[in-house]
């Protein structure tokens, strides 16, 4: 290592701005980072540089020649330079002591950073973006550095060393013991993980405009990370082709479905003679996703005779001159190769950029000269619009490509086999009963290898045309998805390519395109003469402004102009402040009616947001807006943690029920009926809630009736079926109620959940303390329930309420209603069980025990195998993770207990654990053993500990396994026996208990590539390692318990699980927990 980097980095312990304790450790981090990538790269390089100078002997002399053979200086002079070897042991205690001392100026920081620079921070925690908090990125930078001081431990602890036989003069002893002990896939782990919070920490100061950024080298250095090949080999690929095998469960030869990944037999079956017509459907059904038009279709339509300019020929002649050049430009590198194969169009927030994209992707004219640069040939065209406020999807990699694979796809269906020849070899293969068995999971890796091989097969004989719109609203690296592009026209074929791109004119954007000659255009300044075209034709919808430009039209040729220019260029400005003219216009006044209004409003968006929202309404309607904008938000974070697409966005329907309910409604919710509501009641809340959402979002919220693609039919109770009912044609609108309430732009998400979460504490500050949006949207979905749009339906399809039910349970488990004792607390509850209740009424039971949330636990061939499920709804609220419900329940029935004068002991407080310690150890607890034992609530509340994959069940809650571990009950017919408790596994049917069911857990998600190196996420490794340690120390868990052996591991200890889990990944937070399991056990 060099010099300079072998001293120890000086680190003040004093109290410090945040801002430069997060510079600090970027600065030590990344010199550590660097150390250990050395040593890797030092052993590659050698290997290589070996390889090269026996590849140069043997081309200059035809033999060995003459060399030494020790690689070194025999490739000329051209040679690369070896790197350093990395640290020996005196540097890694450097780096430890300065680690210490940043976790010392960590812990001494300001647990603020918006305090720190003088603004407060009152973000809910419900409505907190983790990748743009900077607390968050402060706990993760501590986080890194308690892990690296596992790892430095690990290097030069004198135990180890003595261990390993290594003097000091050994160095490379020391190089070979550095890579075992620190691996290449951690060290790559731990260049990416800075990376991204370099990128996490700028994006956020960019955003609050605090000035918190680092400095510009340090930031540059670390985007650039991009780890050697060499050092990423051995991470776990995904399946071929996303075709998702699942392994299979030991002793049973069945396969294991992979957190709710279907399962396919790994059995080939003879080849069926199958219709190619039916594999292409199923391939192109896998790379559909039902949000993959919504934003396409949202985005709105160009206003008439707006940017026509854009197709201009040479010569035309404009309004404005800069409107000619820029068409120009674009119809030239449209219509021929000169230009090249991108074309960028940048533009301020709100100035068009969507609708424009949308306008070419759909114009004739793009078609005429696209075929013109086609000469004859075929020419292919897709489109996608990233949306930042969608579903995943509509924001990742993975939706870009399953997008724009199905469009081209589609058009050319013989290609599929070529595209994905791997998985179409496979399903051509199965029969019929194994291939809807399949589910198709799509890596990034597969779909780019899948876009590759269809480019490399379509472009030869025919011309590709790409539309991509918003790439600042896309969800991960900005430079590697310019690099994507970028390589797409740098091809083999790239004269045969275009690719048309939007984005805010960021600076990784300036310097990708604009900096590199990359024909472009700002399209603010193109656009006065459309919004001109705009604000006219809007103001003269409106009769009395009709009336009063026909009788002053200079005045009103002013006004116009006035307003176009305040714009700035800004699209949507022009917009809202058209709307609010006409709104605000006062016929008896004329002209100065409009001036004033015009006056009045900023000239900046975030500060007209701030008007329409807040200045302009009294505090009652400033609550009734909040509430809004809080159900929708709510919804928000529901759907994309459930990943339900479909859902992001609420419908007229769902909020026609949970906005300020009526008596009716109370009655209701607290009947057994269900009634069909009438179609005058229909009507009405319609008009009701339409008239709500008008008046109260300021104009920030748009509804949008989703055509033939949406997934939102089925919202709300079937709104779609609400065609049957004899509504009339007077009132066509009831038709709509399915429609999506929807942010108008981007540009007002950013504005609402930005600013360090001010917006957000203030529309909280505006409502009543008990106001709950997650309890509102779960009143709702029972309401809807138990008023159904047709007439009720007693039947056994649990799959047609499943969604809804998933939305429902989930936004009570998002609820903040939980303090004990509170009427929202009681509240929940009473709602949750209204749910239970109503879809038990409308379940079609066979007899007394066939509850319906069984259906829940897996196919009926698994159930009738399985041990019975007790208490299953009780069960799914524990999977949902409702704790305050789960706590009440748990409470009531040993309530219920007391009174029926049960003999059941109800042991709780903090003694509960070494009772259950009692009895502990593998062999513990036989006699309460039964064939027929339920699973206990312990386990469902620990089946998702690591990593939730792609099930919508929530991580283990470490305060409701607190909760259980606390409170168990020693009667064995009890749903909560203690963490020692043995019971009859659901899908493996052998004997286990609820701890050695964590172990398992934790072993195979090892094995799995489950777990994450560094892992900084709250919801990571501090919370699992935390929900184990409670076993310990509150359930008293058997800390010599075993895990038995299985077709992949072997027997193992629940100590040897830990000591596994702290060589492969070094986390402070497992050894800890280590640590607490081996001083129970007496052992050292």
């Amino acid at each position: 290592m060099e010099a300079a980097a072998a001293t120890a980095i000086d680190v003040d312990v004093q109290p410090a701005a945040a801002a430069a304790v997060v510079a600090r450790f970027f600065a030590v981090a990344g010199r550590v980072f660097e150390a250990a990538r050395a040593i890797h790269y030092h052993h590659d390089y050698q290997h290589r540089t070996a390889a090269a100078a026996a590849t140069a002997r043997h081309s200059a002399g035809g033999g060995d020649g003459d060399g030494d053979g020790d690689g070194s200086g025999s490739v000329g002079d051209d040679a690369p330079q070896l790197p350093p070897v990395g640290f020996d042991r005196d540097q890694a205690e450097q780096f430890t002591a300065s680690l210490r001392a940043l976790v010392q100026q960590i812990d001494t920081a300001p647990t603020s950073i918006a305090v720190a620079s003088g603004e407060q921070d009152n973000r809910n925690n419900s409505d907190s973006d983790s990748d743009s908090d900077s607390d968050a990125v402060l706990a993760a930078c501590r986080k890194v550095t308690r892990d690296l001081l596992v790892h430095l431990a690990r290097f030069h602890g004198s135990q180890q060393h003595q261990k390993e036989g290594v003097s000091d003069a050994d160095g490379e002893d020391v190089a070979e013991l550095a890579r075992r002990l620190w691996p290449a896939l951690d060290v790559h782990a731990l260049g990416c993980v800075l990376r991204d919070l370099a990128r996490r920490w700028e994006e956020d100061g960019r955003r609050s405009g605090s000035g918190l950024g680092l400095d510009d080298a340090l930031v540059e250095s670390f985007s650039r990370l991009r780890v050697d090949g060499g050092l990423a080999s051995g991470v776990a690929a995904g399946g071929e082709d996303g075709l998702s095998v699942p392994e299979e469960v030991p002793g049973t030869g069945s396969a294991e479905p992979v957190a709710g990944v279907d399962a396919v037999g790994r059995g080939v079956s003879k080849r069926s003679r199958v219709p190619l017509s039916i594999l292409e459907d199923f391939i192109l059904d896998g790379l559909a996703y039902k949000s993959m038009r919504d934003r396409e279709e949202e985005v709105t339509e160009a206003h008439n005779k707006t940017f026509e300019w854009i197709f201009g020929a040479d010569g035309d002649s404009t309004d404005t001159g800069k409107q000619h050049s820029g068409g120009h430009t674009f119809r030239t590198w449209l219509e021929a190769d000169g230009l090249g194969p991108l074309f960028w169009i940048s533009g301020k927030p709100g100035s068009g950029k969507s609708t424009l994209t949308r306008f070419l992707f759909e114009h004739g004219a793009t078609t005429q000269c696209l075929a013109a640069w086609a000469k004859g040939r075929p020419v292919a065209k897709a489109g996608f619009f990233f949306w930042t406020s969608g579903s995943r999807e509509q924001r990742s990699q993975t939706g870009l490509l399953r997008y724009l694979l199905h469009q081209l796809l589609s058009a050319d269906r013989a290609l599929i086999p070529t595209a994905f020849p791997g998985l179409w070899q496979r399903i051509s293969s199965m029969t019929t009963k194994e291939r809807i068995q399949v589910s198709l999971e799509w890596t990034a890796p597969d779909l780019m290898a899948a876009f590759g091989a269809l480019l490399d097969a379509m472009l030869p004989r025919a011309n590709v045309c790409l539309f991509v719109d918003g790439l600042d609203e896309f969800d991960g690296d900005h430079g590697a998805m310019i690099d994507f592009f970028k390589d797409l026209g740098a091809g083999r074929h790239g004269r045969r390519v275009k690719i048309c791109l939007s984005s805010r004119p960021w600076d990784v954007f300036e310097k990708a395109f604009k900096h590199h000659a990359i024909p472009s255009l700002k399209l603010q300044d193109l656009t006065f003469v459309d919004m001109r075209t705009y604000a006219d034709d809007s103001l003269r919808q409106n009769v009395h402004v009709r009336r009063l430009a026909k009788k002053s039209p200079p005045q009103y040729d002013r006004l116009v102009d006035e307003t176009v220019q305040r714009a700035d260029g800004v699209f949507l400005w022009v917009r809202l402040a058209v709307s609010r003219l006409i709104q605000n216009f006062e016929p008896g006044q004329g002209m100065a009616s409009l001036e004033a209004a015009l006056d009045s409003l900023p000239r900046e968006l975030d500060e007209l947001f701030e008007k329409l929202l807040f200045q302009d309404q009294t505090a009652a309607e400033l609550a009734d807006t909040a509430a809004l904008f809080q159900l929708v938000r709510a919804r928000e974070a529901v759907a994309d943690f459930i990943r339900d697409e479909s859902a992001n966005s609420l419908t007229v329907w769902e909020l026609a029920f949970a906005l300020a309910g009526s008596d009716d409604d109370d009655t209701a919710l607290l009947g057994p009926a269900v009634e069909q509501i009438g179609a005058a009641e229909c009507r009405d809340r319609y008009r009701r809630t339409t008239a709500y959402i008008r008046a109260r979002s300021a104009g920030l919220l748009d509804m949008y009736a989703s055509h033939a693609h949406g997934g939102s039919a089925r919202r709300g109770g079937q709104p779609a079926r609400f065609a049957a009912l004899d509504v009339g044609a007077e009132h066509p609108e009831a038709r709509l109620l399915d429609a999506k309430v929807t942010y108008i732009h981007r540009t007002v998400r950013d504005w609402l959940v930005g600013h360090s979460g001010a917006v957000q504490a203030r529309l909280q500050a505006g409502t009543a303390d008990s106001f709950d949006p997650h309890v509102r949207l779960l009143r709702s979905y029972v309401l809807r329930l138990k008023q159904p749009l047709a007439e009720p339906e007693r039947h056994r399809r649990l799959d047609e309420w499943w969604p809804d039910i998933a939305l429902a349970m989930t936004h009570a488990a998002f609820s903040s209603s939980t303090a004990r004792g509170s009427p929202g607390r009681a509240q929940l509850r009473a709602l949750v069980n209204a749910l239970d209740a109503t879809i038990s009424w409308l379940w079609l039971s066979s007899d007394a025990d066939d509850h319906w949330a069984r259906r829940a636990f897996g196919s009926y061939e698994v159930r009738m195998k399985a041990p019975p499920i007790r208490a299953p709804f009780l069960c799914l609220t524990v999977r949902f993770g409702l704790r305050a419900y789960v706590e009440d329940e748990l409470e009531a029935r040993r309530e219920e207990e007391i009174l029926r004068g049960s003999n059941a002991v109800v042991v709780a407080g903090a003694g509960a654990g070494a009772g259950a310690g009692a009895s502990a150890g593998s062999d513990a607890n036989t006699d309460d053993y039964d064939d027929n034992n339920g699973t206990p609530l312990l386990a469902y509340a620990t089946e998702f500990l690591c990593s939730r994959q792609k099930t919508l069940y929530p991580l283990s809650s470490r305060p409701l396994v607190a909760y259980l571990l606390s409170h168990p009950s020693p009667s064995r017919s009890n749903l909560n026996p203690g963490p020692n408790h043995r019971y009859t596994d659901f899908h493996t049917h052998k004997p286990t208990t609820a701890w050695l069911a964590v172990a398992r857990h934790l072993r195979d998600a090892r094995r799995r590539g489950w777990l994450a190196h560094y892992d900084t996420a709250e919801s990571g490794a501090r919370r699992w390692a935390g929900v184990v340690r409670d076993f310990v120390e509150l359930g008293g868990a058997d800390v010599h318990a075993v895990v038995l052996a299985d077709h992949w591991d072997p027997e193992v200890t629940v100590r040897g699980v830990l000591d596994l889990l702290c060589e492969t990944y070094g986390d402070a937070d497992v050894a800890e927990v280590r640590d607490v399991v081996v001083r129970r056990a007496g052992g050292c």
